[in-house]
Protein backbone atom coordinates (compact mmCIF):
# COMPACT_ATOMS: atom_id res chain seq x y z
CA UNK A 1 0.00 0.00 0.00
CA UNK A 2 1.19 3.49 -0.87
CA UNK A 3 -0.28 6.79 0.28
CA UNK A 4 0.52 10.28 -0.96
CA UNK A 5 -1.04 13.35 0.57
CA UNK A 6 0.89 15.58 -1.84
CA UNK A 7 -0.27 13.78 -4.96
CA UNK A 8 -3.62 12.68 -3.53
CA UNK A 9 -3.60 8.94 -4.12
CA UNK A 10 -3.90 5.76 -2.08
CA UNK A 11 -2.82 2.56 -3.82
CA UNK A 12 -4.16 -0.73 -2.48
CA UNK A 13 -1.82 -3.58 -3.42
CA UNK A 14 -3.62 -6.68 -4.67
CA UNK A 15 -1.68 -9.95 -4.94
CA UNK A 16 -0.57 -11.21 -8.38
CA UNK A 17 -1.78 -7.97 -9.97
CA UNK A 18 1.36 -5.93 -10.75
CA UNK A 19 1.50 -4.48 -7.23
CA UNK A 20 5.31 -4.69 -7.01
CA UNK A 21 5.70 -2.88 -10.33
CA UNK A 22 3.22 -0.16 -9.40
CA UNK A 23 4.82 0.34 -5.99
CA UNK A 24 8.24 0.71 -7.61
CA UNK A 25 6.86 3.29 -10.04
CA UNK A 26 4.91 5.31 -7.47
CA UNK A 27 7.24 5.05 -4.48
CA UNK A 28 9.08 8.34 -5.28
CA UNK A 29 5.75 10.16 -4.94
CA UNK A 30 4.55 8.46 -1.74
CA UNK A 31 4.49 9.87 1.78
CA UNK A 32 3.82 6.47 3.31
CA UNK A 33 4.78 3.01 2.04
CA UNK A 34 3.56 -0.16 3.74
CA UNK A 35 5.48 -3.25 2.74
CA UNK A 36 7.07 -4.70 5.89
CA UNK A 37 5.36 -8.06 5.39
CA UNK A 38 2.98 -9.48 2.77
CA UNK A 39 0.13 -9.02 5.25
CA UNK A 40 0.93 -5.32 5.62
CA UNK A 41 1.67 -4.75 1.93
CA UNK A 42 -1.64 -6.33 0.94
CA UNK A 43 -3.72 -4.85 3.75
CA UNK A 44 -7.44 -4.50 3.01
CA UNK A 45 -8.50 -0.89 2.61
CA UNK A 46 -11.28 -1.15 5.19
CA UNK A 47 -8.80 -2.35 7.82
CA UNK A 48 -6.48 0.53 7.11
CA UNK A 49 -9.28 3.10 7.19
CA UNK A 50 -10.71 1.68 10.41
CA UNK A 51 -7.41 1.60 12.27
CA UNK A 52 -5.40 4.38 10.60
CA UNK A 53 -2.61 2.07 11.62
CA UNK A 54 0.27 1.05 9.37
CA UNK A 55 2.73 -1.23 11.11
CA UNK A 56 4.88 1.07 13.24
CA UNK A 57 3.73 4.16 11.38
CA UNK A 58 0.73 6.37 12.05
CA UNK A 59 -0.49 9.06 9.71
CA UNK A 60 -3.53 11.30 9.97
CA UNK A 61 -5.14 11.98 6.62
CA UNK A 62 -8.50 12.62 5.00
CA UNK A 63 -9.41 9.53 2.94
CA UNK A 64 -11.99 11.36 0.85
CA UNK A 65 -9.27 13.68 -0.43
CA UNK A 66 -7.30 10.75 -1.87
CA UNK A 67 -8.03 8.89 -5.08
CA UNK A 68 -8.12 5.29 -3.91
CA UNK A 69 -7.30 2.65 -6.50
CA UNK A 70 -6.05 -0.87 -7.09
CA UNK A 71 -5.80 -3.54 -9.76
CA UNK A 72 -8.08 -6.55 -10.12
CA UNK A 73 -7.73 -9.63 -12.31
CA UNK A 74 -10.39 -11.90 -13.69
CA UNK A 75 -10.80 -14.20 -10.65
CA UNK A 76 -10.03 -17.46 -12.44
CA UNK A 77 -7.03 -15.90 -14.19
CA UNK A 78 -5.90 -14.61 -10.78
CA UNK A 79 -5.83 -18.04 -9.13
CA UNK A 80 -4.19 -19.49 -12.25
CA UNK A 81 -1.46 -16.87 -11.81
CA UNK A 82 -0.96 -17.90 -8.19
CA UNK A 83 -0.59 -21.52 -9.29
CA UNK A 84 1.89 -20.72 -12.08
CA UNK A 85 3.91 -18.43 -9.81
CA UNK A 86 4.24 -20.90 -6.97
CA UNK A 87 4.97 -23.81 -9.28
CA UNK A 88 7.57 -22.14 -11.51
CA UNK A 89 9.27 -19.38 -9.50
CA UNK A 90 11.70 -19.43 -6.61
CA UNK A 91 9.30 -18.49 -3.82
CA UNK A 92 9.03 -18.95 -0.08
CA UNK A 93 6.18 -21.46 -0.37
CA UNK A 94 6.70 -23.34 -3.66
CA UNK A 95 4.45 -26.10 -4.92
CA UNK A 96 6.12 -29.49 -5.38
CA UNK A 97 7.17 -30.07 -8.97
CA UNK A 98 4.49 -31.90 -10.91
CA UNK A 99 1.61 -30.52 -8.81
CA UNK A 100 -1.45 -30.21 -11.03
CA UNK A 101 -3.81 -27.28 -10.75
CA UNK A 102 -6.54 -29.61 -9.49
CA UNK A 103 -4.25 -30.81 -6.68
CA UNK A 104 -3.32 -27.23 -5.81
CA UNK A 105 -6.98 -26.20 -5.80
CA UNK A 106 -8.19 -29.04 -3.61
CA UNK A 107 -5.45 -28.43 -1.03
CA UNK A 108 -7.26 -25.16 -0.19
CA UNK A 109 -4.11 -23.54 1.13
CA UNK A 110 -3.65 -19.91 2.19
CA UNK A 111 -4.19 -18.22 -1.18
CA UNK A 112 -7.50 -20.03 -1.65
CA UNK A 113 -8.93 -20.41 1.85
CA UNK A 114 -7.82 -18.17 4.70
CA UNK A 115 -6.54 -20.02 7.80
CA UNK A 116 -8.40 -20.31 11.10
CA UNK A 117 -11.83 -20.41 9.51
CA UNK A 118 -11.67 -16.84 8.23
CA UNK A 119 -13.26 -17.63 4.88
CA UNK A 120 -12.18 -17.39 1.27
CA UNK A 121 -9.14 -15.46 0.06
CA UNK A 122 -10.84 -12.94 -2.25
CA UNK A 123 -9.62 -9.93 -4.19
CA UNK A 124 -12.82 -8.06 -3.37
CA UNK A 125 -11.94 -8.09 0.34
CA UNK A 126 -9.18 -5.59 -0.43
CA UNK A 127 -11.51 -3.08 -2.03
CA UNK A 128 -14.79 -3.52 -0.11
CA UNK A 129 -15.85 -3.47 3.51
CA UNK A 130 -17.34 -6.61 5.14
CA UNK A 131 -20.84 -5.50 4.05
CA UNK A 132 -19.72 -5.46 0.43
CA UNK A 133 -19.69 -1.68 0.02
CA UNK A 134 -17.04 -0.56 -2.48
CA UNK A 135 -14.49 1.74 -0.84
CA UNK A 136 -12.18 2.46 -3.77
CA UNK A 137 -12.64 5.05 -6.49
CA UNK A 138 -11.01 3.19 -9.37
CA UNK A 139 -10.33 -0.48 -10.08
CA UNK A 140 -7.90 -1.04 -12.93
CA UNK A 141 -8.46 -4.20 -14.97
CA UNK A 142 -5.25 -6.20 -15.13
CA UNK A 143 -5.86 -7.06 -18.76
CA UNK A 144 -5.92 -3.33 -19.54
CA UNK A 145 -3.22 -2.42 -17.05
CA UNK A 146 -0.88 -0.35 -19.19
CA UNK A 147 -3.62 1.80 -20.72
CA UNK A 148 -5.69 2.36 -17.56
CA UNK A 149 -2.67 2.92 -15.31
CA UNK A 150 -1.25 5.46 -17.77
CA UNK A 151 -4.57 7.32 -17.84
CA UNK A 152 -4.67 7.41 -14.06
CA UNK A 153 -1.11 8.76 -13.86
CA UNK A 154 -2.05 11.44 -16.37
CA UNK A 155 -5.02 12.41 -14.21
CA UNK A 156 -2.77 12.57 -11.13
CA UNK A 157 -0.11 14.44 -13.16
CA UNK A 158 2.55 11.83 -12.42
CA UNK A 159 5.30 10.49 -14.63
CA UNK A 160 5.62 6.93 -13.31
CA UNK A 161 6.07 4.35 -16.08
CA UNK A 162 5.72 0.67 -15.23
CA UNK A 163 8.35 -2.05 -15.43
CA UNK A 164 6.74 -5.39 -14.67
CA UNK A 165 8.26 -7.40 -11.80
CA UNK A 166 7.61 -10.78 -10.11
CA UNK A 167 6.30 -12.21 -13.36
CA UNK A 168 5.49 -15.93 -13.33
CA UNK A 169 8.12 -18.03 -15.12
CA UNK A 170 5.40 -20.35 -16.43
CA UNK A 171 3.44 -18.40 -19.04
CA UNK A 172 0.66 -20.79 -20.05
CA UNK A 173 -2.44 -21.40 -17.96
CA UNK A 174 -3.22 -24.98 -16.92
CA UNK A 175 -5.71 -27.14 -18.79
CA UNK A 176 -8.57 -28.01 -16.45
CA UNK A 177 -11.87 -29.90 -16.83
CA UNK A 178 -15.06 -27.91 -17.45
CA UNK A 179 -16.57 -29.01 -14.14
CA UNK A 180 -13.57 -27.67 -12.22
CA UNK A 181 -13.77 -24.35 -14.07
CA UNK A 182 -17.44 -24.16 -13.08
CA UNK A 183 -16.43 -24.79 -9.47
CA UNK A 184 -13.90 -21.95 -9.63
CA UNK A 185 -16.45 -19.53 -11.03
CA UNK A 186 -18.92 -20.41 -8.28
CA UNK A 187 -16.23 -20.13 -5.59
CA UNK A 188 -15.32 -16.63 -6.80
CA UNK A 189 -18.87 -15.41 -7.37
CA UNK A 190 -18.39 -12.43 -5.01
CA UNK A 191 -15.27 -11.39 -6.89
CA UNK A 192 -17.05 -11.78 -10.21
CA UNK A 193 -19.90 -9.59 -8.92
CA UNK A 194 -17.41 -6.81 -8.22
CA UNK A 195 -15.53 -7.43 -11.47
CA UNK A 196 -18.77 -6.93 -13.41
CA UNK A 197 -19.24 -3.52 -11.78
CA UNK A 198 -15.81 -2.09 -12.61
CA UNK A 199 -16.91 0.01 -15.57
CA UNK A 200 -19.75 1.59 -13.61
CA UNK A 201 -17.56 2.27 -10.56
CA UNK A 202 -14.80 3.82 -12.63
CA UNK A 203 -17.05 5.96 -14.81
CA UNK A 204 -18.69 7.61 -11.83
CA UNK A 205 -15.49 8.13 -9.85
CA UNK A 206 -13.33 9.33 -12.74
CA UNK A 207 -15.86 11.99 -13.69
CA UNK A 208 -15.70 13.29 -10.13
CA UNK A 209 -11.93 13.19 -9.85
CA UNK A 210 -11.36 14.83 -13.22
CA UNK A 211 -13.38 17.79 -12.00
CA UNK A 212 -11.50 17.87 -8.67
CA UNK A 213 -7.96 17.44 -9.97
CA UNK A 214 -8.25 19.31 -13.27
CA UNK A 215 -10.91 21.98 -12.80
CA UNK A 216 -11.84 23.99 -15.87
Amino acid sequence: MLLSKRHRFLFIANTKAASTAIEAALLPFADLALADTPEVKHMALHRFLESRQAGREFLEFEPDRLLKFGVMRDPVEWIFSWYRYRLGNQVEAPLPQGTTFAQFWHQRDWNIQRPNGLGKYLQSDLFCNPRGDVLVDVIIRYDALEYEYSNLCELLRLSAPLKLKNVSCIAENPQIPKDLRAELIDFYKDDYALYAEIDRINASSLAKWKAVLNPA
